[in-house]
């Protein structure tokens, strides 16, 4: 049976193991040929359990071969596939501030890794999967790919990211103009807390079409309320009023007059 591929790097230790079953009896001998070349490398009576290290990239087959105490053989294999050591700066959370940036010594900050690199004349940074609490600064000619594998280094799959929590600090790709990939990164902004101020997740200012995102996700908060606005201007005086209507005495209408009398002209 060929067991699906594995993946190693050269010039890394690669684990090992195996189980194996006798429904009448036991399994008395574990063996291993790394390279499928005749040769087994590795033997022991009670486990499968060992590593190996490929010194060259290729494609190999590694064969286990299990021997009962009746002497019955059980064989199984397994490719493994081993890739170059990228040159790059490694990053990763269960890292430390002062290791070297090599994947088995990762740094654990991604503005460690920047620097780093540019410290080692390195372009690319790799950044496992996880939660990174920080704001970077991207250089120029720096790429920086996120959402690896933590153990293995294997590159991510769709919809894998490390995470960014940039806080209300935005990271910032500020004057990049030499061929610049951020890929595989997840920013994510807090919401703003001061009136009027903004949530932005990342900032790029004086960078050309060199910086590229790729697989990348911004998240950005909600913004802060508006700010109170000022009192208006006085409005313009208002226009003459109309003219009274006629008085009235004592609030009480005045009264018809009498008859008049009757005479006869001389």
């Amino acid at each position: 049976t060929i067991l699906p591929p594995v993946a190693a790097f050269e010039g890394v230790p690669v684990d090992f193991d195996g189980t194996a079953t006798d429904k009448d009896g036991s399994v008395v001998l574990y063996e291993w040929d790394f390279e499928d070349d005749g040769t087994w490398d590795f033997s022991s009576g009670s486990s499968a359990m060992t590593t190996h290290l490929y010194p060259a990239a290729g494609t190999y087959v590694a064969k286990l071969r299990v021997t009962d105490d009746d002497g019955a053989i059980g064989l199984d294999a397994v490719t493994v596939e081993v890739v170059s050591v990228p040159d790059a700066i490694f990053v990763s959370t269960t890292g430390g501030a002062a290791n070297p940036g090599t994947f088995l010594l990762p740094l654990n900050t991604i503005a460690g890794g920047i620097a780093q690199a540019g410290v080692a004349g390195k372009d690319l940074v790799i950044v496992a999967t996880g939660t990174y609490n920080e704001s970077p600064a991207f250089a120029d000619g720096i790429s920086v790919e996120g959402g690896y594998d933590p153990v293995t280094w294997s590159p991510p799959d769709p919809g894998e990211y490390a995470s960014v929590l940039v806080g209300l600090n935005p990271a910032n790709a500020t004057g990049i103009s030499t061929s610049t990939t951020l890929s595989g990164l997840e920013f994510v902004a807090t919401s703003a807390t001061g009136s009027g101020t903004n949530s932005i997740a990342l900032i790029s200012t004086n960078s050309t079409s060199s910086l590229q995102f790729t697989a990348c996700r911004f998240e950005a908060g909600n913004g802060g309320g508006g700010i109170i606005g000022t009192d208006g201007f006085d409005g313009p005086n208002g226009s003459a009023g109309l003219n009274g209507g006629p008085g009235q005495c004592d609030s009480n209408p005045p009264g018809s007059g009498g008859a008049g009398g009757s005479g006869v002209c001389p």
